[in-house]
């Protein structure tokens, strides 16, 4: 909006000046014939507007780029932020010094507005300085989102857990920046469209005194509100999180003392099955019976050397093709379930109506607890146990051991939804199993809704989720449906988040959802580089000769070393030998910190020095 003060007494003069002041802090104001007060106005205007733009630009700007700075920042880092910034000033120097014209606070609206002056009042500098303002609005706006997308490919290819704080503080603020910028921009513009241009508003206020006072409050209910509440929310949320304040006020959440924490390994007794204890042999060995409910009932069992391994029973379902069998360490009982292989398992797979606890439990059948009628489950996968559920109980209970050994339930895809059904059930018979059970499930699908949850939770002391990053299949059905038990998510930096906030997994599944990472071979894989990516030589637990491609004569799982960060897209599968001991220090293609080229180069010759121990053997 343009307004054309001409008026020769003092409090006309006054009352302009108000008006662009108090209320018209949306629109661009042209300064014709105003005495010294007004010019004044209009320096301290352009000045606000600068600050606005250093808090909606340059601001954003800065910290979107220093979140991907691993090192101390230097002076190159604010060379391109301040060369924008100072165009975009000169530019308001030229605006109020040669076109007589104010910019206004918020972007693109000076656009608007020009244009709808220029329509009313043709004059071409109108036109002029609302392409050009728009111009250096949009060209900051895209480099802006140029530093966020650099930004966000550099973290990509760090350690999340070592850089925790980085990923989550980046995540966070562009969630926060992106949508406080689609706000402000969207009313700013609504306001530029709907805001009466000329003189008739300048009538209508400078004829009525009594407005002054009910116009003012606008004026701090809205761009200035925006700002202030977006930059308080923004430094809020910056703070460290042991900061603390003069008043009472109190922070909302905490965080964990250290980002990383121990992996404990061969752990024995009690301690083994404590709810809060990830066992990473525990877990390879679900995995080895997991896989193996495969194989279990054809011809591949036998080309696979079962180690310590030994399968007690076989429990099918003809109609709707569902497997499981049972095994035997030297310290446990497994039960394993297979997952999905056929069509009539895929119909399974996708019945997402509700079965009530009591219709598939017959020790909750006459169970009126409101939680219990309210706890449902999924009805293709309750269909699918209860086919099986007496073989597999009975077939377990014959072995003997099953009333002193740990029982470990397992199973991958479908299989792991049905080792959850299976693992509840036993517990409803006889809650002293509980003391004695522990559930490993490999990119299970949810299984019931959150009244199922909550008593699964506290009946099954440990229920360990294995999932990878980017499988799609972990994160259907969609809500209601609600996952059980702990998490043990591995992301595709290939770092293990051990029962991880929902803000740590947000920003690791956000990147992608694949189906491929839903294969046995992509957990194979994302299981085995995590051991020798974080110990090399000096740990590996011990994982059955599963081949990963049926067609590979290599057979064993291949480091990709170009990708030390893993894909679980197959990458790995194809990996050659030449290519796994060429010299590369990048991650995409990307520079590296040294002591990860060092890590890297560590790996290669390890895997090269088994390959040839192996072939020589």
């Amino acid at each position: 909006m343009s307004i054309v003060c001409r008026g020769n007494s003092g409090a006309e003069l006054v009352k302009s000046v108000l008006m662009q002041h108090i209320f018209l802090f949306f629109t661009p104001v042209t300064d014709e014939g105003l005495g010294t007060l007004s010019k004044v106005s209009v320096i301290l205007e352009n000045m606000r507007v600068a600050a606005c733009y250093t808090a909606l630009f340059f601001f954003p700007w800065a910290l979107m780029h220093s979140y991907r700075l691993l090192k101390p920042n230097r002076w190159k880092f604010y060379r391109a932020k301040l060369a924008t910034f100072a165009v975009y000033v000169a530019w308001l120097v030229v605006c109020a010094t040669v076109f007589n014209v104010n910019i206004t606070l918020l972007p693109f609206t000076t656009l608007v507005f020009c244009v709808r002056i220029y329509v009313n009042a043709p004059q071409a500098r109108f036109l002029v300085v609302g392409i050009v303002t728009a111009a250096i609005e949009m060209a900051t706006l895209v480099l802006m989102t140029m530093s966020t997308l650099k930004t966000e490919a550099k973290l990509r290819e760090t350690s999340y857990v070592q850089y925790r704080t980085r990923h989550v503080g980046f995540a966070l603020f562009r969630w926060i920046s992106t949508r406080f910028f689609v706000l402000l921009i969207t009313c700013g513009v609504l306001v530029a469209l709907c805001q009466p241009i000329g003189g008739y508003r300048m009538s209508v206020i400078a004829g009525h005194d009594d407005d002054l006072a009910y116009w003012y409050p606008l004026r701090v209910a809205t761009v200035d509100t925006f700002l202030v509440a977006w930059m308080t929310i923004t430094a809020y949320l910056m703070l460290p999180s042991t900061t603390s304040v003069p008043t009472r006020a109190k922070r909302g959440y905490g965080a964990i003392p250290r980002d990383e924490q121990p992996i404990a390994y061969k752990t024995t007794g009690d301690k083994e099955n404590d709810f809060n204890c990830f066992v990473m042999d525990t877990q390879v060995l679900a995995f080895n019976f997991a896989w193996l409910a495969y194989y279990a009932g054809t011809e591949k069992i036998n080309t696979v050397d079962l180690n310590e391994c030994e399968i007690l029973g076989l429990v099918c379902d003809g109609s709707r093709d569902i497997q499981a069998m049972v095994g035997k360490t030297s310290t446990r009982l497994v039960v394993a379930f297979r997952g999905t292989t056929t069509l009539r398992n895929m119909k399974l797979d996708v019945k997402i109506s509700w079965s009530q606890v009591g219709n598939v439990f017959k020790a909750l059948e006459n169970n009126t607890a409101h939680s219990c009628k309210r706890a449902k489950v999924h009805s293709g996968f309750s269909k699918a146990y209860k086919g099986i559920s007496s073989q597999l109980k009975s077939k377990l209970y014959a072995s003997g051991d099953a009333k002193s050994l740990p029982i470990l339930v397992t199973g991958h895809s479908l299989g792991g939804a049905l080792a959850t059904l299976f693992a509840f059930d036993l517990v409803l018979d006889d809650s002293d199993v509980g003391k004695r059970l522990s559930v490993t499930t490999f990119g299970s699908p949810k299984v019931g809704n959150n009244y199922f949850r909550r008593m699964y939770d506290d009946r099954v002391r440990s229920h360990w989720r294995v999932e990878l990053a980017p499988d799609m299949i972990t994160r259907l059905p969609l809500a209601p449906y609600v996952h059980v038990g702990k998490q043990a998510l591995i992301t595709e930096s290939n770092d293990l988040l051990l029962d991880p906030s929902h803000l740590d997994v947000h920003i690791n599944q956000q990147k992608r959802a694949l189906l491929r990472s839903h294969k046995k071979s992509s957990y194979l894989i994302a299981l085995k580089s995590w051991c020798e990516k974080q110990h090399g030589d000096l740990y590996l637990p011990t994982f059955l000769a599963f081949p990963i491609k049926d067609s590979s004569s290599k057979g064993l799982f291949q480091l990709s070393e170009d990708r030390v960060s893993m894909e679980f897209l197959g990458k790995s599968e194809r990996a050659s030998t030449s290519s796994r001991r060429s010299s590369s220090s990048s991650f995409r293609d990307s520079p590296v910190p040294e002591h990860v080229s060092i890590l890297w180069r560590r790996l290669a010759e390890s895997v090269a020095l088994r390959l040839e121990a192996e072939v020589n053997a």
